[in-house]
């Protein structure tokens, strides 16, 4: 008998899960395992761009990691928040 795993549900189905988790739960699924790093990053983002006033984007730009803050912009994080 296959036992289900969380890693196999389709991404609509695993996006809607994770919308209706809080933060920390949210990042301690998603960084329990690469695969669901990868695919929940969006998901990560938009919480902390909403929830936590795009404190990511700060970090993104003190280390100069373009990437995140290309990503992070077309999320419509805000550039004016506090850190």
């Amino acid at each position: 008998m296959v036992k289900p795993n969380i890693r196999d549900l389709p991404n609509e189905l695993l996006l809607w899960i994770v919308s209706h988790l809080d933060g920390s739960t949210l990042f301690a699924l998603a960084k329990s395992c690469k695969d669901l790093d990868f695919r929940l990053q969006p998901s990560t983002w938009k919480y902390n761009i909403r929830f936590q006033n795009s404190n990511l984007l700060h970090l993104a730009v003190k280390y100069n990691n373009v990437g995140l803050m290309d990503a992070l912009l077309q999320y419509n994080a805000n550039i004016n928040t506090f850190y």
